[in-house]
């Protein structure tokens, strides 16, 4: 963000640094104890010092008053807000404190296809319009509810729109443990990934693993590899989940 013809922007305006972060499973890690990756993380925005930032998996910043989300702003000295997700795989916006909060829109948890997405429009300094930042975190399983994730998220490319639009997303093209086009296959663990036995409508039993009462897949029947880098084994998972709350079933 650092062309003077962009829309809304001043030549005479600082350049905005805008960095975009899936934390993984530090908010976990902090749950029990275990503070290392996000200090290492936060050190590092702290480093870069961007405009904004905009982050998905704040796994456990709900807990509490919010209490790890809270930390997170007094930590990186900044403002922001936060979008729960009824995974639990928060998204938050988090901006510097020269910058000024116009709007808020965000999905209700139980209306999202998965993990849910938000925007927040800021007035950045330099500028003469306000900008619609926009994080968003898609369905890792389900192709058909990325395709609906996707077309909810049309409304923030409308070419009339008031304000010029930044998306930042984990489109999760690629379903955790698929086999890589661009190299030899991943190492196989454990069970296929499926959907939970226990589920298969939304009025259905609830999860014998996790006790979700939501349906979608259960995380005890997802294998994904280390190489996907996407988030520990299932058993690791069921056991180092806070409680049942942030289940991604």
């Amino acid at each position: 963000m650092s062309h003077p013809e962009e829309p809304g922007r001043d030549a005479t305006g600082a350049d905005d640094l805008v960095m975009f972060w899936n934390l993984y499973e530090a908010g976990v890690d902090r749950h029990y104890g275990r503070d290392e990756r996000w200090h290492l993380q936060r050190d590092l925005v702290r480093e870069h010092r961007p405009r904004v930032l905009m982050t998905t998996e704040g796994w456990a910043w709900q807990f509490n008053d919010r209490a790890f989300f809270e930390d997170a702003k007094s930590a990186l000295d900044m403002d922001g807000v936060l979008f729960p997700a009824k995974t639990g795989c928060n998204l938050a916006v988090f901006w510097q404190h020269d910058v000024d909060l116009v709007a808020v829109e965000e999905v209700a948890p139980e209306l999202a296809q998965w993990h849910g997405h938000g925007s927040a429009t800021l007035q950045l300094p330099g500028r003469s319009a306000p900008v619609r930042f926009v994080v968003a975190h898609l369905d890792p399983f389900s192709a058909t509810n990325r395709r609906i994730e996707s077309d909810h998220l049309r409304q923030y490319a409308d070419p009339e729109a008031p304000h010029p639009t930044l998306l930042a997303m984990d489109a999760n093209t690629v379903p955790p443990g698929t086999l890589s086009r661009t190299g030899p296959p991943r190492p196989a663990t454990g069970a296929p990934t499926t959907r939970c036995p226990a589920r298969t409508t939304r009025t259905g039993p609830r999860c014998g693993a996790c006790s979700a009462p939501r349906r979608n897949r259960c995380s005890s029947t997802r294998a994904p590899t280390a190489a996907t880098g996407h988030r520990p084994s299932a058993s690791t998972r069921r056991a180092r989940r806070p409680d049942a709350s942030t289940c991604s079933c």
